[in-house]
């Protein structure tokens, strides 16, 4: 099923989870992220993604390995998606992405990706996200500042690694909260 959501700037994107048949709409949204966005979701230089990745990217099981994509519902065109994979050993644990094009950074879309994804994640038995992030990746230190403030995230614990923190990189414990207003699985009452 799919969730329509207005952003901040009343823009408005179609959520679902990923499909097989994504793999295109995934690769023009890849496309059409900069060089440095590119770098801050894979941590590595990626010039493109192969058959395979594709396949691994979009042949989820909703379940152990979640994806969400973000349509825009003017053009429906590709421009964000959000996952968690879940961690082996540790079935309340899931390691979760966020990735959204440029020219839509600063529309509330990351946040908002986040929050359904968190909503999804403790459907499945997930109470803990952990992430790796660069610490020059500003748009996501926006993103989970909004959710701490917002209350989809009940608690983030964060721990400096590499070579040089905190040039280096970040890795985030989220404890996701019990949804953002607005959003579907919302719950205002205060949780411990």
């Amino acid at each position: 099923a799919s969730t329509r959501v207005r952003l901040r700037d009343d823009s408005e994107v179609v959520v679902r989870p990923i499909r097989p048949e994504d793999k295109d709409a995934l690769t023009r949204a890849f496309q059409r992220l900069s060089e440095q966005s590119r770098y801050q979701r894979f941590m590595t230089a990626v010039s493109e993604l192969s058959e395979s990745q594709l396949r691994y990217l979009t042949e989820v099981d909703h379940s152990d390995h979640e994806a969400l994509i973000a349509f825009d519902a003017a053009t429906g065109e590709g421009v964000g998606v959000a996952r968690f994979i879940r961690l082996e050993g540790d079935p309340a644990r899931a390691e979760a992405a966020v990735t959204v094009i440029d020219e839509w950074h600063g529309h509330g879309l990351g946040t908002a990706l986040a929050a359904l994804l968190a909503e999804r994640a403790r459907e499945q038995g997930i109470e803990r996200f952990t992430a790796l992030l660069l610490a020059s990746n500003d748009q996501m230190q926006d993103v989970l500042d909004c959710m701490k403030k917002d209350g989809s995230i009940a608690k983030l614990s964060e721990k400096w690694f590499g070579r040089k923190p905190p040039a280096d990189g970040l890795e985030v414990v989220i404890t996701p909260g019990y949804g953002v207003p607005g959003m579907p699985g919302y719950d205002p009452t205060p949780h411990e």
